[in-house]
């Protein structure tokens, strides 16, 4: 077979050693690039998340205001009874 004699030789150490490091490498720079998507990810996922609950929020107390109720009084009349003894 042809390009198989020298497979009976082997790699040398230095040789074994930079493929050894270039894994390393690739694997480090993977996980690097892994780590910043998340953390842009998150980062952006908690902006958007605040606020939709601050525009949900707003809402909420717009429509009711609108309606005639008072949300301070209506929470100050149901934390009693939602909490535990």
């Amino acid at each position: 077979m042809r390009g198989t004699e020298n497979m009976d030789d082997g790699i040398s150490i230095k040789e074994g050693a930079f493929w050894v490091l270039v894994w390393f490498g690739v694997m480090l720079l993977y996980t690097l690039l892994d780590v910043a998507v998340q953390t842009l990810s998150a980062m952006i996922c908690g902006i958007v998340l605040g606020l939709l609950y601050i525009r949900t929020g707003s809402i909420i107390c717009c429509i009711t205001a609108h309606a005639g109720y008072n949300m301070i009084s209506y929470f100050t009349t149901i934390l009693p009874v939602l909490k535990k003894p």
